[in-house]
């Protein structure tokens, strides 16, 4: 996992290097840059069209995502062909930091189990968390964190496990945001963690 956020790491660095070598600004070096709205602090909407990858064409059309689902914590959230997901347990754990990035203190284990109606591929799920009134995203930390990979078979089930950081202030409010694959409605999983 630490190889593959290094990896990440190292194309966005790459990414910024070569646009600040051929962006817009060689053109006029004058010319000031355009104000941000910054990052937003809410879970991003399934529905907005994805950035395109390096390396689309004029032809590639963005996906489009089926709409959000929000559910509440024990829910059970409902895919094509039989295949479900829960979140079967959130325990608070006391996260350890080891790599750059991470911030040891109050966290939750996130155990989501996945049952196969169809043989399916993990390959592009991503999980993530966020907390409080202001929808703030937690770090997800390496220690103790087990996330879902390869593929399962049809009629079976497994379980991913996830840690995030997460203040006992904010244990009220907390959301699961489960994006299983990219034809399949991102889950938000919300409520009160105890």
């Amino acid at each position: 996992m630490a190889l593959i956020a290094a990896a990440a790491v190292l194309l966005i660095l790459v990414v910024v290097v070569v646009g600040q070598i051929a962006g817009p600004d060689d053109v006029n070096p004058s010319a000031a840059p355009a104000p941000s709205a910054g990052p937003s602090a809410t879970p991003l909407s399934s529905a907005a069209s994805p950035t395109p990858s390096v390396g689309a064409t004029a032809t590639d059309k963005p996906i489009k995502r089926p709409a959000v689902k929000t559910l509440g914590i024990g829910a059970t959230a409902k895919f094509n062909r039989g295949t479900t997901a829960r979140l079967v347990k959130i325990t608070r754990v006391n996260g350890k930091a080891v790599l750059p990035g991470e911030i040891a203190g109050p966290a939750i284990a996130v155990q989501v189990s996945v049952y196969a109606g169809e043989r399916v591929s993990f390959d592009q799920t991503v999980v993530n968390a966020y907390s409080g009134a202001r929808d703030t995203p937690a770090i997800q930390l390496s220690t103790g964190t087990k996330p879902l990979t390869g593929s399962l078979a049809r009629s079976r089930t497994t379980t991913g496990t996830y840690v995030f950081a997460v203040p006992d202030k904010d244990l009220d409010d907390v959301t699961i945001e489960f994006d299983f694959a990219l034809q399949e409605p991102v889950t938000l999983f919300t409520g009160a963690v105890r």
